[in-house]
């Protein structure tokens, strides 16, 4: 497996990780505002992810 498979992967998980800890704990009872402001920001980082990394990860397949 060669070292950028590795590290997109490990990001993606990483992202999806962050995203489903933030999702499992009600965080924006208490801070509504910065989580939604966070929330929008995991977002669109990780739809700038799966831009960079779809077609790579499509071809490898």
């Amino acid at each position: 497996m060669s070292p950028v498979v590795f590290l997109s992967s490990s990001l993606i998980f990483a992202g999806t990780g962050i995203f489903l800890f933030s999702r499992a704990f009600p965080f924006d009872k208490y801070f509504k505002k910065a989580s939604f402001l966070q929330q929008r920001r995991v977002e669109r980082f990780s739809s700038q992810l799966e831009d960079i990394f779809y077609i790579p990860s499509s071809k490898l397949i």
